[in-house]
């Protein structure tokens, strides 16, 4: 009688578990089929273009500027050279809402200003991805070389994502005057596990921009806003740490992620 009643519990114990197994396996797969799916369309995650087609939308005098490469593909250079006496030229790399016209119309009436595309992007064509943001950099800048402008003469303005353009040139070019990163993070798996928690397990890679602060050997300004909400002010901190730039500041602003005054921003970098 207590043989039978013991067999019984064990039985009921063993379905349990069964049912606590399956349901673990369930959650396993369930993570990692999530975790794949978000490294498998990081591009498409990160990269919002579907915002920015067309021209650039600016009330500003500008000229359009196509750049060719790979062939058949071809890179959107806005440009404005109003300041025909200054030989600073601000080279501006955007975030992945890729909206340039705000900071065209905020820097053209103080500023040279050269504003790319990503590909991808208003009228670049070519696939939006890391690649192809970088390629951004190297065709940007034998633009401007080509023009007869001097690196020396080059700020670089990376916004957002657009800091990982500006991290990449800040060891590429080193002798530009200055790199300017504004609301730039650590790393995409920051941001990643603030959105998506647990399935950012593969995203660590993907846009690292620590390994390219190690790297960093031009002078580098970095701001980031304590209320941005998007970026998180810690992230910003945390990328300062690891920048390797002999000579670099780090600035707190106030404001939303893309509320920042770039005509202040770079008043502050030339400063010091």
């Amino acid at each position: 009688m207590i043989k039978s009643e013991i067999l019984k519990d064990m039985e009921q114990v063993l379905k349990k578990s069964k049912g606590i197994i399956k349901l673990l396996f369930f959650l396993l797969f369930f993570w990692i089929l999530g975790s794949l799916f978000l490294f498998l369309f990081s591009d498409f995650l990160i990269f919002k273009n579907q915002y920015s087609q067309g021209p650039i939308k600016s009330y500003q005098k500008y000229e359009e500027v196509f750049l060719p490469y790979d062939n058949k593909e071809k890179l959107y250079i806005t440009q404005s050279f109003q300041k025909k006496d200054d030989p600073l030229v601000i080279l501006f790399f955007h975030g992945n809402g890729g909206r340039v016209g705000r900071v065209i119309n905020d820097l053209a009436p103080y500023h040279n200003i050269v504003a790319p595309a990503y590909p991808g992007y208003h009228l670049s064509t070519g696939i939006s991805n890391k690649e192809g943001m970088l390629k951004t950099v190297d065709l940007s800048m034998s633009y401007l070389k080509e023009q007869g402008i001097k690196e020396e003469n080059i700020i670089i303005f990376g916004a957002s994502l657009g800091g990982t353009a500006a991290l990449y040139a800040a060891y590429k070019y080193p002798n530009v005057k200055t790199i300017i990163l504004v609301g730039t993070f650590d790393k995409i798996n920051s941001v990643c596990y603030d959105i998506y928690g647990v399935f950012c397990i593969f995203a660590d890679n993907i846009f690292n921009n620590i390994k390219l602060a190690k790297d960093a050997k031009a002078k580098i300004r970095q701001f980031h806003s304590i209320d941005d909400e998007i970026i998180d002010f810690e992230f910003g901190k945390s990328l300062f740490k690891d920048i390797n730039s002999e000579d670099k500041k780090f600035y707190s602003l106030k404001g939303s992620h893309n509320g920042f005054d770039a005509v202040e921003i770079i008043r502050q970098s030339l400063l010091d």
